[in-house]
C-alpha cells in the first residue's frame, strides 16, 4: 500500500473521527431592524451610483479586485454663493454618509466659507475643515452616525462668499457593495462543529531555530512614535502598563523640515543658496541642540537599550524628482540628487540624536517604495526603477552609517506583497523583490515589508467565488518561504521587520472592529511561530489619534475634557496582556488550526487560532496528571450575533473547549506547583531546497539537504501559484515515495498563491533528499519547497 493512499485514508478517517458534535443548524438570518435598514440603504446607494445621474469615481481594490465606490459628486454646475446655497443630498446618500471619510468642496475664493450638514431631526452639524484654502474646503466626516441620518430633506448648506464647482463625498479605499449577513448570526452555524485533538507538552521546552522564549520586545508593539503631545503620553503610559511599546513611525522630511508642520513661526529648512538641490545644513546646528527636558522624559519612560523603527519619506521640494509623466506626491528624490537626499537623511538623524539622545535603531530608507505612488520611477518606462530603488537604498545606507555606524538601515518597506503578481506566468514582483535583495546585499541590514489583510468576515469561505486576495489563506507563508529560501541560497540572511501589519480598512462599526481584531490575532499567531525570521513586528494600531477626535481605529479616543477612554481596538492589548514565558511544544493534525504555547513558572498559556469556516471543539492532551492542574481558564475574543465578546471563562477540564470561526483563544492552565519540571527539549528547524521559482506544467526535481538527525516529525510544504488557480493535481515524489493533493479548490478567478503540506514519515528523510514536484498545468510557478523538522532531546 503506497504512503499516498495511506495519507488519503488517514484524511478520510480524520473527517469521520473529528466529525460534528453538534449538528449544523441551517436557518435564515433575520437581521435586527437597524441593521436591515443599513443593508437596504447600501443597496440603494449603489443603485443610485449606477444610475449615471451623478459623477462617480470607482476604485478597484488592490487585493481583491472588487469594484468599490470611492466618491460621488453632487453639484452638476458651478454656483455662486449669495450669502447661502443649499445642495440637496439624495436619500440613499444621506443614510450612508457615515461610510464616507470626508466632504470635499471645490471652487474659487472659498477660503472663508462655512459648511453645515443638515438632516431632518437634528440641528446643523458644522463640518470643521481639516484643509481649507481659496480652492478647496475639505472636512472629515467623523461625527456622522447612521442613526442621525434620515431619508428626507437633507442638504449641505454653504455660507460665505465665492463660487462652488463641486461637492464630493469621498472614501479613500472605497465602499464595498457587499453586505455579509452572516456577521449577525452565529458564525459557522450552517456547518457542523468539528471536534479536534491537540497535544500540549508542558515538560518539553521548544526552540524555534534557537529562539526559546517569547520575545516581548519583538511582538508587543503598537504603531506610534516614542514621543508626542500630552494626550499621547497618557496613552503610552497605559499601554506600557499592559506590556506594549511604540514600534514604528514615519519621518516625513518635507513636512518636518521644509514646512515646519505648518506651525506659525516654526523654523524651516531651505535649499542651500550656493548648491542647487542640496540643503542648507546650518539649519540643524541652529535648531537641534540638546533638549534636556525631553532627554530626561524619554529616559524615565524607556529602558536604556530600547529599540524601535523609524521610516524616512517625502524629501523636500528642491530634492524631488521633477519633469516626470506622473505626479510625485511622496517626495521621490531626483536620480541626480540621491547623494543630496542621503546627506539630508544622515544629518537629520544625527541632529535628532543630538536633540533627544534616544532615536530609532532601525531606519527604513523610504516608505512603501515598492509601489508607484511612493517611488515614481515605477511609472517611468525609461528607468530601471528597481535598480534605482536599490541604488538609492545603498546610497542612503552608506551615508547614514558614516555618521552613525551603530544604526541599522533597511527597506524597501514593501506594500502589496503579492509576489505572485505580474508577468506572463506571474511572479514578476517576486523576481524584482529578490533582485532588490541581491543588489542591496552588501549595504542593508534588514528587509522590511507590510502585510495587510482585506475586509473579509470568513477568510477560508468554501463558497468564495474568487481566490482570496489577502495573506492568511496561505500567501503569507508562501511569501515568507520564498524570501527565506532566497536569503539562504544567496548567503544574505538578514532579519525581517514587519513595520506595518493589520487590515486595510477603517473600523466604522462593531463588525469592522471584529475583522481588524481577529486578523491582528491570526497574523500574530503566524509571526510568533516563525520568530527567528523577525526583528520587530508592528501592528498598525495607533494609541490615540491626537490630531482627530472621534476616530475609532485607535486604542483610545479623546474626550471633550481632554481625557482618554478605551476604544474597542484596545481589546487586542487586553487579549495578549500577560502572555509570556518559555516556549513549549504543541501539535495537532487539524487543518487551519494554529497553535502556540508558553510557560511562565507554573502558568501555561496555550494559544489556539481557528482559521476554519466552521466552529471547533478542542480536546487538549497535556500528558500531565490531572491532580497537578490547579485551574483552567479560557480567554475568549469572538463575534456572536454581531457583537464582540471578550471573556475569561473558567473550565472544569480540557475537553470540548469551544472556538468560534476565526477565533483565537488562550487556554490558561495553572499547575499546582513548579514541580512539573522540563524533561526534554524540542528543536524546530526548516530546511529549503537548492532552487526556487520553477514553471509548472512539468516535473521538477528539487534537492533539499537536511542535516538534522533523530527526527521526531517532518513536514513538507510546497508553495505554488497561478492566475486562476489550478485544475490539475499536485504530485510529489519524496525520495521515491509518492503523494498527491487535489487543487480544484484553487480553480477560481484571481491569483492563487499558497501551499500544501505533507506529513513525511521520518524514516524517508535523508541527509540529501530528491523531491519531484509536478502540477501538470502550465502558466504557474512552484515558488519554493521547505521541510520543517523537529527532534527531541532528553534533559538529564
Amino acid at each position: 500500500m503506497s504512503l499516498a493512499y495511506q495519507e488519503k485514508n488517514l484524511q478520510q478517517k480524520l473527517v469521520i473521527t473529528e466529525q460534528n458534535t453538534l449538528n449544523a443548524i441551517s436557518t435564515e438570518i433575520i437581521l435586527p431592524p437597524k441593521v436591515q435598514a443599513e443593508k437596504d440603504s447600501l443597496k440603494q446607494l449603489f443603485e443610485m451610483a449606477k444610475s449615471k445621474n451623478f459623477k462617480i469615481e470607482w476604485y478597484k481594490h488592490i487585493n481583491t479586485g472588487e469594484l468599490r465606490l470611492r466618491s460621488i459628486e453632487l453639484l452638476q454646475e458651478s454656483q455662486d454663493i449669495v450669502h447661502t446655497i443649499k445642495v440637496p443630498i439624495p436619500s440613499p446618500l444621506a443614510q450612508t454618509l457615515n461610510l464616507f471619510d470626508e466632504c470635499n468642496i471645490r471652487g474659487h475664493k472659498i477660503n472663508k466659507i462655512k459648511v453645515h450638514l443638515n438632516t431632518a431631526g437634528q440641528k446643523f452639524l458644522y463640518l470643521k475643515p481639516k484643509s481649507s484654502h481659496s480652492q478647496l474646503y475639505s472636512a472629515k466626516l467623523i461625527d456622522i452616525k447612521p442613526s442621525k441620518i434620515t431619508n428626507d430633506n437633507s442638504f449641505i448648506e454653504i455660507s460665505g462668499q465665492g463660487s462652488i464647482t463641486s461637492v464630493v463625498f469621498h472614501n479613500k479605499i472605497g465602499i464595498s457593495p457587499h453586505f455579509d449577513d452572516r456577521a449577525w448570526s452565529i458564525l459557522g452555524n450552517d456547518l457542523p462543529i468539528i471536534k479536534i485533538k491537540a497535544d500540549l507538552f508542558p515538560q518539553t521546552s521548544r526552540s524555534i531555530e534557537g529562539i526559546k522564549h517569547l520575545e516581548l520586545d519583538k511582538f508587543r508593539r503598537v504603531y506610534c512614535d516614542i514621543d508626542g503631545p500630552s494626550v499621547q503620553w497618557d496613552a503610552l503610559k497605559i499601554i506600557k502598563d499592559k506590556g506594549f511599546y511604540p514600534g514604528r513611525q514615519m519621518k516625513k522630511l518635507k513636512a518636518i523640515l521644509e514646512m515646519g508642520y505648518g506651525l506659525k513661526n516654526a523654523p524651516t529648512l531651505n535649499e542651500d543658496p550656493k548648491r542647487k538641490g542640496w540643503s542648507d545644513n546650518s539649519f540643524f546646528e541652529k535648531n537641534y541642540q540638546p533638549d534636556l527636558k525631553k532627554i530626561n522624559l524619554l529616559k524615565q519612560h524607556y529602558p536604556n537599550d530600547f529599540e524601535f523603527v523609524s521610516c524616512l519619506n517625502n524629501w523636500p521640494s528642491w530634492i524631488e524628482a521633477k519633469n516626470l509623466k506622473s505626479r510625485n506626491e511622496k517626495g521621490t528624490p531626483a536620480v541626480e540628487l540621491f547623494d543630496s537626499a542621503a546627506d539630508l537623511a544622515s544629518r537629520f538623524i544625527e541632529a535628532k540624536k543630538r536633540q533627544n539622545e534616544l532615536i530609532a535603531k532601525y531606519w527604513e530608507v523610504k516608505n512603501e517604495s515598492t509601489i508607484k505612488s511612493e517611488w515614481v520611477y515605477h511609472w517611468e518606462k525609461a528607468y530601471d526603477s528597481w535598480n534605482l530603488l536599490a541604488e538609492f537604498h545603498n546610497t542612503v545606507a552608506k551615508t547614514i552609517k558614516q555618521r552613525n555606524p551603530e544604526l541599522k538601515i533597511g527597506g524597501p518597506s514593501s506594500a502589496w506583497m503579492h509576489l505572485d503578481a505580474g508577468g506572463q506566468n506571474g511572479f514578476n514582483l517576486a523576481h524584482q523583490q529578490l533582485r532588490f535583495m541581491d543588489l542591496t546585499k552588501e549595504h542593508l541590514d534588514f528587509y522590511s515589508h507590510h502585510f495587510y489583510e482585506v475586509k473579509e468576515l470568513i477568510i477560508n469561505d468554501p463558497n468564495r467565488l474568487n481566490n482570496y486576495g489577502g495573506y492568511l489563506a496561505g500567501r503569507l507563508e508562501a511569501d515568507l518561504d520564498l524570501i527565506r529560501n532566497h536569503m539562504i541560497l544567496t548567503n544574505n540572511i538578514k532579519p525581517l521587520i514587519i513595520s506595518e501589519t493589520g487590515t486595510l480598512m477603517r473600523a466604522k462599526n462593531e463588525i469592522d472592529h471584529w475583522i481588524k481584531l481577529k486578523n491582528y490575532n491570526s497574523l500574530m499567531m503566524r509571526y510568533m511561530n516563525r520568530a527567528h525570521e523577525f526583528k520587530i513586528i508592528v501592528p498598525f494600531l495607533l494609541p490615540v489619534n491626537w490630531w482627530a477626535h472621534g476616530e475609532q481605529d485607535a486604542i483610545f479616543d479623546i474626550q471633550d475634557d481632554g481625557s482618554i477612554t478605551a476604544n474597542t481596538q484596545s481589546l487586542y492589548l487586553d487579549f495578549w496582556q500577560g502572555y509570556k514565558g518559555q516556549l513549549i511544544a504543541t501539535q495537532t493534525k487539524a487543518k487551519n488550526v494554529f497553535l502556540h504555547a508558553v510557560r511562565d513558572e507554573n502558568i501555561i498559556q496555550f494559544a489556539v487560532n481557528n482559521l476554519n469556516p466552521y466552529r471547533i471543539n478542542i480536546d487538549i492532551n497535556t500528558l500531565v496528571d490531572n491532580s497537578k492542574i490547579k485551574g483552567i481558564q479560557q480567554r475568549r475574543l469572538w463575534l456572536d450575533k454581531g457583537k464582540i465578546k471578550f471573556e475569561n471563562i473558567p473550565r472544569d477540564n480540557l475537553k470540548d473547549i469551544p472556538l468560534s470561526v476565526e477565533e483565537t483563544s488562550i487556554i490558561i492552565i495553572t499547575l499546582d506547583s513548579e514541580e512539573v519540571e522540563f524533561n526534554s527539549q524540542q528543536l524546530n528547524k526548516t530546511f529549503f531546497a537548492e532552487s526556487t521559482l520553477h514553471n509548472t506544467g512539468q516535473a521538477t526535481e528539487f534537492i533539499l539537504n537536511c542535516p538534522m538527525q533523530n527526527l521526531a516529525t517532518s513536514k513538507l510544504r510546497v508553495c505554488f501559484g497561478r492566475k486562476g488557480g489550478f485544475q490539475k493535481n499536485l504530485y510529489v515524489n519524496f525520495n521515491g515515495v509518492k503523494f498527491f493533493r487535489k487543487l480544484d479548490h484553487t480553480n477560481k478567478d484571481g491569483n492563487f498563491f499558497g501551499y500544501e503540506e505533507f506529513d513525511i514519515p521520518t524514516k524517508l528523510v535523508k541527509k540529501i533528499n530528491k523531491i519531484l514536484i509536478n502540477i501538470p498545468q502550465t502558466g504557474g510557478k512552484i515558488s519554493s519547497i521547505a521541510l520543517s523538522c523537529s527532534n527531541q532531546t532528553i534533559i538529564e
